[in-house]
C-alpha cells in the first residue's frame, strides 16, 4: 500500500495543475530575461544560454541565482501534458475533442524535440549563372585535414569544434593519420595578421603571422576564430601551425608527413545536399523614389538525377524538398561589375510540416468539441 500511495503521489504531482501554471509562469520569466539579456548577448547566445539549456545561472548583481532552462521546462511540461491528461479526462465520447486537441499539441512538443536535435541550418549564396550542392554553417566549425596526394580527389578528416565551450588542450587524431595535433590557443573572434617591425605581440608568430584577438561580435555569425596549433608526428617532432577563419596563411597550413602533403583549414561546417542548385537569375522591387529594395525574387533550377525542374523563390514562398527549405534571405550586387548574388537561407528539419499538422489536429479538436457543447446546447433549448 506504501509503494501504491507513493505512487499515486508521484502521478498526482505530474498531472497537478499547479505544476502546469508554475511552469507556464517560469517559460513567461525565462523569455523576459532571455530578452532583456538579448540586447548584451546576442541572439545566438541567448537562444543558448536560456532556451537550449537545463538550467541557466541569472545574475542580480552579484548575486547568482539558479533557474531551470526552457529545455528542461518544456520536459516537464510535456510529461504534466500527458499525465495530466490521461488523470483529468476521462476517456468518453464528450471528450474526444479534448483528446485530439491534447494529442496535437504533444505532436507539437516532440516535433519541436526532433526539430531541434536533427535539424541543421545554415545559407547558400549563389551569383547569377552559379549552381552548388551544399549548404554552410551560421554558426558551427570544422578542422578539415586534407590529404591533397591524389589527382583525382582529396581526402578529408573532419574534426568538429564548438568555440561556445573552452578548447584549450583539446587533441584530436585519426588512425589514418601521420600526426595529432593539440589546441594551445583558442579565439572566438581573432585576426591573423603579418608580423612587422612596428608590431609587438606577447602572441606565437609562426611563420611571420600571429593571432590577434577581438572582442566576440553579438552577432555570432560574424565572429571568425583562430587557433594555435601543436602538431606532432610519429616520432614526436612537433610544430606549431596557425588556424584562422579570417584568412588562409598558406605558408603555415600546408605540412609534410612521410613524403606526403597534407592541409588544415577551419572552416564552417558544411553539409551536403542531395540535389543541385542554380541560380539563373534573381530579381529586386524597389521602394518607389528609393534605392532601397522592397522585395526579392530568384528564379533557380532544381537538378537532381540528370533532371531539372525550374523554382521560384520569394518572401513567403520558399523551396521545399526532401526536408529541405529554402527562404529568400538576401541580395548583393556588385557595383562595379554588376554581378549579382543571392543568399537563401537553408533548413533541413525531418519534422518541418508537423507544426502545420498539430495545428489542422488542433482546429479539428476544437471543432469537435465546441461542437459537441454546440449540438447539447440545442437540444437542451428545444426540449424547454
Amino acid at each position: 500500500m506504501a509503494e501504491q500511495s507513493t505512487l499515486q503521489k508521484v502521478i498526482s504531482f505530474w498531472a497537478s495543475l499547479r505544476l502546469s501554471c508554475v511552469l507556464f509562469f517560469l517559460l513567461f520569466l525565462l523569455t523576459v530575461l532571455g530578452t532583456l539579456d538579448q540586447k548584451n548577448l546576442g541572439l545566438y547566445e541567448t537562444q543558448k544560454k536560456y532556451f537550449e539549456s537545463l538550467y541557466v545561472i541569472y545574475k542580480i548583481g552579484p548575486l547568482p541565482i539558479l533557474l531551470p532552462g526552457v529545455y528542461l521546462v518544456l520536459i516537464f511540461l510535456f510529461i504534466n501534458l500527458i499525465v495530466g491528461t490521461l488523470k483529468r479526462i476521462p476517456f468518453k465520447p464528450s471528450k474526444y475533442g479534448i483528446y485530439i486537441i491534447h494529442f496535437s499539441m504533444v505532436l507539437l512538443f516532440a516535433g519541436s524535440f526532433v526539430t531541434f536535435k536533427f535539424s541543421d541550418d545554415g545559407h547558400m549564396t549563389l551569383q547569377e549563372g552559379e549552381t552548388s550542392s551544399k549548404f554552410v554553417s551560421y554558426h558551427d566549425w570544422e578542422i578539415a585535414v586534407i590529404d591533397i596526394n591524389q589527382t583525382d580527389h582529396h581526402l578529408e578528416y573532419i574534426f568538429d569544434i564548438n568555440f561556445s565551450h573552452q578548447n584549450v588542450g583539446l587533441k584530436f587524431s585519426d588512425s589514418n593519420l601521420p600526426f595529432t595535433f593539440e589546441i594551445l590557443t583558442s579565439d572566438r573572434n581573432a585576426f591573423v595578421q603579418r608580423k612587422g617591425p612596428m608590431l609587438s605581440t606577447d602572441r606565437d608568430v609562426i611563420n611571420g603571422y600571429f593571432i590577434t584577438p577581438l572582442d566576440r561580435d553579438p552577432e555570432n555569425e560574424k565572429n571568425l576564430p583562430s587557433l594555435l596549433l601543436n602538431v606532432t608526428d610519429k616520432n614526436n617532432q612537433s610544430q606549431k601551425v596557425i588556424l584562422s577563419g579570417v584568412t588562409e596563411i598558406k605558408d603555415s597550413l600546408q605540412l609534410q608527413f612521410d613524403d606526403k602533403n597534407w592541409v588544415l583549414s577551419l572552416r564552417r561546417k558544411s553539409w551536403a545536399l542531395p540535389f543541385a542548385i542554380t541560380l539563373d537569375r534573381v530579381e529586386r522591387d524597389l521602394y518607389p523614389g528609393t534605392m532601397q529594395a522592397q522585395a526579392y525574387k530568384s528564379y533557380i533550377r532544381k537538378i537532381e538525377d540528370n533532371t531539372e525542374e525550374k523554382k521560384e523563390v520569394y518572401m513567403n514562398h520558399p523551396l521545399r524538398h526532401k526536408g529541405y527549405i529554402f527562404f529568400q534571405s538576401g541580395y548583393m550586387e556588385d557595383p562595379n561589375t554588376n554581378i549579382k548574388a543571392s543568399t537563401f537561407a537553408v533548413v533541413q528539419n525531418p519534422t518541418d510540416q508537423v507544426p502545420l499538422y498539430a495545428c489542422i489536429l488542433i482546429g479539428i479538436g476544437m471543432t469537435v468539441h465546441f461542437g459537441g457543447l454546440l449540438l447539447k446546447f440545442i437540444e437542451r433549448t428545444s426540449a424547454k
